[in-house]
C-alpha cells in the first residue's frame, strides 16, 4: 500500500512525533510512505527512517495561514502520486489536506487527524477560530477524522457539528523501540545521581497553556529538603518561570534544562513526572513517563490524562489549577512504592506496533 503523510513542521511537538511514528512503522511493515513537510530544519527530520521518502515543498507565502500555500504543491503531488491514503495531522494542516483530495481529482482518501482540543484552541487564538469556521464546511468532505482521544472527539462534535459516526478515536503510537533504548542511557546531572534526592520532573513547551507556573507553586509547598524540580523544554515563558523561581527563592532547588535530545533517561531517573496543563489533546508526555517506569501525577485536564491514567489508576489526576492538590499528590507519589512493571505494561497500550495495527484495520475497512 502507498501511503502519504503531511505534517507542516517537523520540530519537536506531540504531532510531529506521532507522524514520524506512523510513517517509519509503516514503512518497517513494507508499505510504500512518503512525509510531506514544508519544514527545512527541524529536529525530528533525523529521526525519519531511511526508507521514508522525505518530501520537502515550498508552499505559497499566504499571510495569516502559511499552511494554505501548501494546497497547489499537494494537488500536484496527489495527481502524480496517487497514495491509497494522505493522513494530515493536526487543523491548521487538514484543511490544505482536504481541498487539495478535492482539487487533484485523485483517487486518494484522505484521513485527517485532530490532536487538540478545539474548544479551548478557538477561545486562544483568532486564527484558531477562523480554522475551526473552514473546519465545520470541510471536515465532513474528509474520509476519514481521527481523534486522539474520546475527548477530542465530543469536543470536536459538540464544537464544529460533526456527526460522531465520522469520528475514529485512535490513541496516539507512543511507545517504540527507540524510547525504550533511549531511557536506559545514563544521566550526568548530578541530582539523578544522588540516592538522596528526589526529583520532580516537568516536560513541554514553556507556554502558558502548561501551567508551569503551577508546577514551580506546588514544587514550592512540597514538605523535602531533599526534592529538587527538573523543568524541560523551550517557549516564551521561560524568563517568566525563571523570575517566579526567584520570587520564590528556590532557585538552588529548581533548573530549567532546555531542549535535550533524550528526555526518556531523565524521565527514567525521576522520582516523580507532573503535568500541570490547562489542556491537552492526549498528552503524549504522560505515555513516555509511563513507558519509563516513572509515577505520574497530572492534573485531570480535558483531553486525555484521565484516558491515559484510566481515571486515576495509573497515576494521581488533580484538579487544574488546585496548587495544593498538586503539592500533596507529588508528596504522596515520592513515598509511595511504585510498581514499575504496572506502569510500562500500561504503556505497551500505546506502543507503535499495537495502534499502527488499529490503523491498518481503518485502511482495510474504509
Amino acid at each position: 500500500m502507498k501511503l502519504a503523510f503531511y505534517i507542516p513542521s517537523l520540530g519537536v511537538g506531540g504531532a510531529e512525533r506521532v507522524v514520524v511514528n506512523l510513517s517509519n512503522e509503516f514503512s518497517k511493515r513494507g508499505h510504500s510512505v512518503d512525509l510531506v513537510t514544508s519544514d527545512k530544519g527541524g529536529k525530528l527530520r533525523n529521526e525519519v527512517s531511511k526508507d521514508v521518502d522525505l518530501i520537502q515543498h515550498s508552499p505559497l507565502n499566504v499571510p495569516g495561514y502559511s499552511s494554505i500555500g501548501s494546497v497547489p504543491f499537494l494537488s500536484r503531488y496527489l495527481k502524480q502520486n496517487e497514495p491509497e491514503w494522505l493522513y494530515s495531522a493536526m487543523n491548521h494542516a487538514n484543511i490544505p489536506a482536504i481541498i487539495s483530495g478535492h482539487v487533484s481529482d485523485s483517487d486518494t482518501n484522505i484521513m485527517i487527524s485532530e490532536h487538540n482540543t478545539p474548544s479551548r484552541l478557538i477561545n486562544h487564538s483568532y486564527g484558531n477560530k477562523i480554522i475551526y469556521s473552514m473546519a465545520r464546511y470541510l471536515y465532513p468532505h474528509s474520509d476519514c477524522i481521527i481523534t486522539v482521544s474520546d475527548g477530542v472527539k465530543r469536543d470536536l462534535v459538540n464544537e464544529v457539528n460533526i456527526s460522531p459516526d465520522k469520528l475514529k478515536t485512535v490513541y496516539n503510537p507512543i511507545v517504540t523501540p527507540s524510547l525504550i533504548q533511549n531511557s536506559s542511557k545514563g544521566v550526568e546531572h548530578p541530582w539523578f545521581k544522588s540516592d538522596d534526592i528526589d526529583v520532580i520532573l516537568g516536560m513541554g513547551r514553556l507556554h502558558p497553556q502548561k501551567r508551569f507556573s503551577d508546577l514551580i507553586r506546588a514544587f514550592s509547598r512540597v514538605d523535602s529538603h531533599n526534592s529538587r524540580l527538573v523543568i524541560i523544554g523551550t517557549g516564551q515563558e521561560r524568563e517568566k518561570l525563571e523570575q517566579h523561581v526567584n520570587e520564590l527563592n528556590i532557585n538552588d532547588q529548581v533548573d530549567f534544562l532546555g531542549y535535550v535530545e533524550n528526555p526518556y533517561k531523565y524521565l527514567r531517573n525521576s522520582s516523580v513526572f507532573a503535568l500541570s496543563s490547562a489542556w491537552e489533546g492526549f498528552g503524549n508526555v504522560l505515555v513516555e513517563a509511563l513507558a519509563c517506569g516513572c509515577p505520574v501525577v497530572s492534573t485531570n485536564c480535558p483531553n486525555g490524562p484521565n484516558e491515559i491514567l484510566a481515571d486515576g489508576e495509573y497515576g494521581t489526576l488533580v484538579p487544574v489549577g488546585d496548587i495544593e492538590s498538586l503539592s500533596s499528590a507529588i508528596e504522596r507519589t515520592i513515598k509511595k512504592e511504585i510498581n514499575q512493571t504496572t506502569l510500562k505494561k500500561r504503556a505497551d497500550d500505546f506502543h507503535v506496533d499495537e495502534i499502527a495495527d488499529q490503523y491498518e484495520l481503518l485502511f482495510e475497512q474504509l
